[in-house]
């Protein structure tokens, strides 16, 4: 008899302990940590392609009538008030170093920029007057420039300056005290200035606005048998434009 009694208690006190065993919380096993994905960090960095649209003006000097020696020995008929719209295409390549980026820009423009004087009698000078009429035209355009600036992730500010050539017929109309045409209309040289703001919608495609200074340096005595002037081509410009930046660089 006591040992069945003891058998019995050793039984309960197992079924006991594995009934609160079993209201114990079970122990949950660590749960691995979520990879954590990179974001890549947007870049200025490549080769782009693109196009614009914009308006150019400028004011040229006097036009002065003179004679042979002396440009403006009889004065000038007055002041070129160039302007009209300008398109054309760009190309160019970035390089970002941290929030500074460098790069080279060159671009061809087509221009309906250009102005008239009518015939009219010049104002007066050593020589007396004569009568004349003039005509300036920028047929197109190019630049090859620099570009410096500071990235604000997708906002890009900069500056650019550099060569500058194009295409300027200038011709003035002599027809008093004898009729005949002074004109120039070759590919010229100068410098161009300007600064923008560019804005980049994804990794490819973006946007900017652009103001520019072009001087063609048109500055020497053109001539004819007896008569002579002395032209210039200064013209200040706005674009917008798109670029197209390609990846992998």
């Amino acid at each position: 008899m006591k040992s069945t009694a003891l058998s019995l208690l050793v039984v309960g006190g197992l079924v006991s302990t594995s009934a609160m065993a079993a209201d114990l919380p079970i122990a949950m096993e660590p749960m691995a940590p979520a990879p954590i994905e990179s974001v890549a960090l947007f870049t200025w960095s490549g080769f782009y392609v693109g196009a614009n649209v914009g308006y150019g003006w400028g004011r040229d000097d006097v036009v002065g009538v003179g004679t042979r020696p002396q440009p403006g020995a009889y004065g000038n008929i007055g002041t070129f008030d160039p302007k009209g719209w300008l398109g054309g295409v760009q190309a160019g390549f970035n390089w970002q170093m941290d929030q500074f980026v460098v790069g080279i820009e060159g671009d061809v423009q087509w221009t309906g920029v250009d102005d008239r004087i009518g015939s009219r009698n010049t104002t007066g000078g050593p020589a007396g007057f004569a009568t004349a009429s003039a005509t300036t035209d920028i047929d197109w355009y190019g630049t090859l420039r620099a570009r410096a600036g500071v990235a604000m992730d997708r906002i890009l500010l900069y500056g650019t300056g550099g060569l500058a050539f194009g295409n300027v017929d200038y011709r003035v109309n002599v027809t008093a005290p004898a009729a005949q045409t002074i004109r120039s209309s070759d590919t010229e040289w100068g410098y161009a200035l300007g600064a923008g703001v560019e804005f980049a919608f994804n990794e490819n495609l973006s946007a900017k606005a652009e103001y520019m200074f072009v001087d063609l340096g048109v500055d020497e005595t053109l001539r004819s048998a007896n008569f002579s002037t002395v032209p210039t081509s200064q013209l200040h410009t706005v674009r917008v434009g798109l670029n197209y930046r390609f990846s992998g660089f």
